[in-house]
């Protein structure tokens, strides 16, 4: 077969794009060598093990007992009581912390953040635990997969928003993940 006058070159070019979409299906050559020293997919010791969810389970939720309708702030610490109260506005009822307990692989690893988002005049901030002040990094869990949290906070009154009455609430959300 004779070859035209051109035809060479768009033989070339075509010959070309086929070797490199081929090459872009293949990947780099160093990726397609086989390592004889690596194990195959089913030898199972090879391959990550998965890791049990790390959950929390709040066993008791934060109370700073009866506080004034008054700007100021009271600091719940971590053995049930008001530690302190500059401004006189904690006048009664029972404080509790906040207990939790988080739950995943023995032995592990966790790190512990908490979020609040304050509402009719109400703020928590400062939040402190019995393992430290939050954020928590790389707090260990016991060889049972557990770890109880007592944790306390300040409250922060803003008088001119915060509503009046009993059962005020603010929340805030309690975040795990391993380290």
């Amino acid at each position: 077969m004779r070859l035209m006058a051109g035809s060479r070159s768009r033989w070339w070019a075509q010959g070309a794009l086929c070797a490199v979409i081929c090459l872009m299906a293949q990947g780099s050559p160093s990726a397609q060598k086989i390592d004889p020293k690596a194990r195959s997919i089913d030898d199972r010791d090879f391959l990550p093990v998965d890791k049990a969810a790390v959950s929390i389970v709040s066993d008791q939720q934060m109370d700073f007992g009866q506080i004034a309708d008054r700007n100021g702030s009271v600091v719940l610490g971590l053995a049930d009581a008001i530690v302190s109260d500059p401004q006189f506005i904690h006048y009664g009822g029972t404080p509790y912390s906040a207990i939790c307990t988080i739950t995943g692989d023995p032995s592990t690893a966790v790190d512990v953040s908490i979020s609040t988002a304050g509402s009719n005049g109400l703020s928590l901030s400062n939040f402190t635990s019995s393992e430290g002040n939050i954020p928590l990094v790389a707090a260990t869990l016991d060889p049972s997969g557990e770890l109880v949290l007592t944790i306390g906070a300040t409250l922060t009154i803003d008088d001119a928003q915060a509503s009046v009455g009993a059962g005020q609430t603010v929340s805030y959300t309690i975040t795990t993940i391993y380290n």
